[in-house]
């Protein structure tokens, strides 16, 4: 999270448009559980234009701030923006998840059949079959990451190393232990 509140708004969108929203709602949930109750579809209603149309740069931070926490409610927001998003919306850069979700779920853009595209082509013998459509992915939140250590390193790596130094240790113990005996 940005420490410069005039760069949140910028954070924020990157997430909604993302494919780790689930990871930053669990992170801001272990931070500072919620407290109370939040009515996201009167916040929305307060500021839907603005955020369809603008994006979240003309929401008030405090606006933002109460958003943030109540985490589960960003959930809503990039629900809001997939579906009703507006030119704003398709110029931030989004991953290729968030752009196979927005497919399936906006419907296409209609635009009007010109008279070069109004000719129908002459009837082709090979009636080719339609490709069956594309799963949509599921709007939930992401599975919680691997557990990892302050060092970063997953932790199954470390207490496998833990183990085998053990091991090592454990043998070289013995051997030093015989070869005492035997000398005796």
């Amino acid at each position: 999270m940005p420490f410069d509140s005039a760069r949140m708004p910028a954070w924020l969108e990157r997430h909604l448009v993302g494919d780790h929203l689930g990871e930053l709602i669990e992170e801001l949930l272990a931070v500072r559980p919620v407290q109370g109750s939040f009515d996201f579809d009167r916040w929305f209603t307060t500021f839907k234009d603005q955020i369809l149309s603008a994006g979240l740069s003309r929401v008030p931070r405090k606006a933002l701030r109460q958003l943030l926490a109540h985490p589960p409610a960003l959930r809503q927001l990039q629900t809001a923006v997939l579906l009703g998003g507006g030119r704003y919306w398709d110029e931030v850069p989004r991953s290729k998840g968030f752009d196979r979700r927005l497919k399936a779920t906006r419907p296409a853009p209609t635009t009007p059949v010109t008279a070069a595209k109004a000719r129908t082509p002459a009837p082709s013998r090979v009636t080719p079959r339609p490709l069956p459509p594309e799963p949509p992915l599921p709007l939930v939140a992401a599975p919680p990451p691997a557990p990892r250590a302050k060092s970063g390193l997953p932790v199954w790596v470390i207490v496998a190393a833990v183990a085998a130094t053990v091991a090592i240790t454990a043998t070289a113990v013995v051997v030093v232990l015989l070869t005492t005996n035997r000398g005796e």
